[in-house]
């Protein structure tokens, strides 16, 4: 079994690049056509939604990769509440990183879980794409717990 630390940051990587997925996807699909313009105006975006997954990933560690239908559930309330408390994360790292003094109005880090909401639905597809990065994420941790291997 790998070492403590090691799942830890193995989860925080792995939940950090699904969100770096979901939010590469939702920049694409708001853009349409155009990717080039929309890169200009959402890169500062994907750096915040890493931070804020990864850290997420890290909190929310151990309820993925389990086994069986308890294994799912649990894999099915960690994904909800990574995804939740990565967007209120990402807020807060991207209002920090901006300059606002955004831990005066605590509020401010809801508009974080409003956003998914809105992306979903403003754009269906990304609830599956959501779902499927999920399921990818618990299985690519569920192997990586139960052969004892170092990334």
């Amino acid at each position: 079994m790998p070492q403590r630390k090691t799942r830890i940051i193995a989860s925080g990587l792995v939940i950090g690049l699904s969100g770096l997925l979901m939010i590469s996807i939702f920049i694409i699909s708001t853009c349409g056509r155009s990717i080039g313009s929309c890169f200009a105006s959402g890169d500062e975006i994907i750096l915040p939604a890493m931070i804020g997954a990864g850290l997420a990933g890290m909190m929310f560690y151990a309820l993925f990769g389990g086994t069986g239908q308890r294994g799912w559930v649990l894999a099915t309330v960690g994904a909800i509440m990574a995804t939740v408390i990565g967007a209120m994360l990402a807020i807060l790292v991207l209002g920090l990183w901006s300059g606002e003094n955004i831990l005066n109005d605590a509020s401010v880090v809801l508009v974080g879980p409003w956003f998914i909401l809105v992306m979903f639905d403003q754009f269906p597809l990304t609830i599956f794409l959501w779902i499927g990065i999920m399921i990818a994420a618990h299985l690519v941790l569920r192997w990586y717990f139960n052969h004892d291997t170092e990334l």
